[in-house]
Parts: C-alpha cells; sequence; structure tokens
C-alpha cells in the first residue's frame, strides 16, 4: 500500500446539527488521521442568540495513507447534509 500525505479541509454549515455525524466518521477513519485541527464560530452564535446565522465549522486534516481510503472518507462525510470536504495528494 502506497502512504501519501495528504492534506484535507471540511467545512460544516450547521455544526450544531452536523457535528456529532462528522464526528462519527472521523473516528471511524482515525488510523489514518494524522492530524486535525478545528475552529468554529459557536461563540458568535451563543453571544448574539439563536436568531442569528447558523454556527459553521471548519476542521482541517493532515493523512497519512492509501488515497484510496481518504476518498471513501471524504465520500462518507460529504453524505452529512451541510457538510463539505475537499482534499489534497501531496507525493
Amino acid at each position: 500500500m502506497e502512504k501519501n500525505l495528504i492534506l484535507a479541509g471540511i467545512i460544516i454549515k450547521d455544526r450544531l446539527h452536523a457535528a456529532t455525524k462528522v464526528q462519527e466518521v472521523l473516528t471511524k477513519y482515525s488510523e489514518i488521521i494524522f492530524c486535525r485541527m478545528g475552529v468554529s464560530d459557536l461563540a458568535n452564535y451563543c453571544r448574539l442568540g439563536s436568531t442569528s446565522e447558523q454556527a459553521e465549522g471548519v476542521i482541517t486534516l493532515t493523512i497519512t495513507g492509501a488515497e484510496e481510503k481518504a476518498r471513501e472518507m471524504v465520500k462518507a462525510v460529504e453524505e452529512v447534509p451541510g457538510v463539505t470536504m475537499k482534499y489534497l495528494v501531496l507525493n
């Protein structure tokens, strides 16, 4: 199996409803995730109240392993409504 270095980004449009499902997918593929960082605007959402726009989140990943496995993860993440994921293979 070829071992690649892959950078990935995930945008979650409605963090309050989608974050748990995204977390489940990332946990399933945790063996290929080398590094993960996530940020959200949840503090602004709470400060402005529930009438404001939905809280969004961004997750960046460094993935090591086969590109095929990364593609599987991308497909699973993008099945969550309101979530997009893109990746770049660095060889």
